[in-house]
């Protein structure tokens, strides 16, 4: 894990992205054999990335940023994407730095609830995400 940090910090590795998994909870009930690989990442992604690396001092908010949409759009030749500019379409999430939340299967938005996060206390969540212009998440409450 020092490693992988280290990596991050120094621009050894320039990218961060997530393979969201949402399998159903009788597929990851099956035997270890048979059971498909992975969990949910996409919902989580931010505030854990946040709490272990942008509040630990190993990347600053902007390095976070970079790292998880102006160099993945740039390395998928994704023209006026990855970063805000007048006249681009909208593609943003909004996010409350200041908040401290506990990750409850309960609140999980995904198909599937099939995290090693749950009981996690995080900083930072989205409170709105933004695709194409339009809303497409704002959380209640």
């Amino acid at each position: 894990m020092e490693a992988i940090k280290e990596a991050l910090a120094s621009d050894i590795i320039d990218c961060i992205a997530t393979d969201h998994a949402p399998h159903s909870k009788a597929e990851k009930e099956l035997s270890f054999e048979e059971a498909p690989f992975g969990f949910i990442g996409l919902e989580l992604a931010f505030s854990l990335t946040y709490t272990y690396l942008v509040k630990k001092n190993i990347l600053s908010l902007e390095d976070l940023v970079k790292k998880m949409s102006y160099t993945p759009a740039k390395i998928l030749g994704l023209k006026d994407k990855g970063y805000i500019k007048e006249e681009n379409i909208a593609d943003l999430a909004i996010v409350d730095l200041g908040s401290r939340w506990k990750v409850a299967e309960e609140d999980l938005l995904s198909k599937s609830k099939n995290t090693p996060f749950l009981g996690y206390e995080l900083e930072a969540e989205v409170i709105c995400t933004i695709h194409r212009g339009k809303i497409v998440y704002k959380k209640s409450g």
